[in-house]
């Protein structure tokens, strides 16, 4: 990144938010100022590469309440509440490790990495245009022609700082949104401007949102909350421990926890957290406002990957020498090419395959929750004395 470019970037932050920021308690501040002050210190983080220590924690465990036998004779659980864990019981825990990269153009790459030596299990990298992903242990791999969630919820780094749902900025949501408003401070967060919206049309209009917003780091957001409707117990609240100031002005979130919540009406424990996720920035490892060659966001196929290109509509086994920059030559020397539709012919009530990270992360939760399940029924069954 160029002296000039750090330069121009920092006066312009400097001359939108300084005069906020030394308004921030005043009873006249209007919402576009402080929108502008988000957008502003969002947008000065223009690229990073970051290195990010997850922690996943199931604080509640869902629990068969009913049972239905099937064809075969075998029981299983068809219904499931979630429940506080049992004495003695410890809540599930696993950890994993990322590399974030973001770019400019919204070029993206995440790398899952292994505990022991940091080798990717799996990579998604989107070029601007293609998103490709691969994950190596099933030799599986991904072509998708749009833009989608490629990561989960609570994991993305952007997510805290910058945009919601994965690519749109919050200050352009919170914008485009009439009803809204600043609200009253919170007392549990003085220091922070309180930004709400209700559900409503305009964008993602099936959920309301609440931001705190910190004059300290250019107003970027010290906690998010996510309303399925009416403002009031969020299903998601995404809060900012800790921000590092990696240059004069320019702010980063370095330590940052998720936390979803159970919001089924009725139940013992609505409104109870079910999930958090706690992540932790190495900073050591981690670089924000580089210089990132076009190169970082390619991702070639190695030999032998199964692929479905979703682009061609076709599956097929990669064969040698694939640049990842060409999907002609990718087919031309791949093997077992398979049309799976006419290209543009998908239905659009099929659902779409999830991305490789994205199903490597739910598969391994749905394996930590169906071990918990078979627990809990054969306790229930040895309780009544059945084999």
């Amino acid at each position: 990144m160029s002296h000039r470019c750090h330069s121009c970037r920092l006066a312009l932050l400097v001359w939108i938010c300084l005069p906020v920021v030394a308004r921030a308690n005043d009873k006249n501040l209007r919402i576009e100022e402080v929108l502008s002050c988000l957008e502003a210190a969002a947008d000065a983080i223009v690229s990073y590469d970051v290195t990010i220590r997850f922690t996943n924690r199931w604080l509640l465990h869902s629990v068969p309440v009913a049972f239905e036998k099937r064809a075969d004779g075998r029981e299983f659980a068809s219904a499931v509440e979630w429940c506080a864990w049992g004495p003695g019981e410890e809540p599930s825990a696993e950890s994993q490790c990322y590399r974030q990269v973001f770019g400019k153009g919204g070029k993206r790459r995440f790398e899952l990495l292994a505990e022991a030596d940091l080798a990717p299990k799996a990579v998604q990298a989107l070029d601007g245009e293609v998103e490709r992903g691969v994950t190596f242990g099933d030799k599986r791999g991904f072509i998708f022609n749009r833009r989608h969630q490629m990561i989960p919820d609570g994991k993305d780094y952007l997510t805290y700082f910058r945009c919601i749902f994965a690519h749109v900025p919050l200050a352009t949501v919170l914008r485009d949104r009439t009803g809204t408003r600043l609200a009253d401070r919170d007392d549990a967060r003085p220091e922070c401007v309180v930004v709400e919206s209700p559900p409503e049309q305009g964008s993602f209009a099936q959920f309301g949102l609440r931001a705190w917003l910190d004059p300290a780091v250019g107003f970027l957001p010290a906690r998010i909350e996510y309303h399925r409707d009416a403002i009031g117990t969020p299903y998601l609240t995404m809060v900012v421990n800790e921000f590092r100031e990696f240059e004069d002005g320019i702010w980063a979130p370095v330590d940052i926890v998720a936390t979803y919540f159970n919001t089924e009406p009725g139940r013992p424990t609505s409104g109870h957290a079910t999930q958090s996720i706690h992540g932790i920035v190495d900073v050591q490892r981690s670089r924000w406002n580089l210089q990132l060659s076009d190169e970082t966001f390619v991702l070639a196929f190695p030999p032998g990957i199964k692929v479905f290109d979703e682009t061609r509509q076709v599956t097929f086994v990669t064969g040698e020498g694939d640049t990842g920059k060409s999907l002609d030559r990718l087919l031309r020397d791949a093997r077992h090419v398979v049309q799976t539709r006419a290209p543009g012919a998908a239905s659009r009530h099929e659902p779409r395959p999830r991305s490789p990270i994205y199903m490597w992360v739910g598969g391994t939760l749905g394996i930590v929750i169906a071990v918990a399940v078979v627990a809990i029924i054969r306790r229930r069954r040895n309780a009544r004395g059945t084999p």
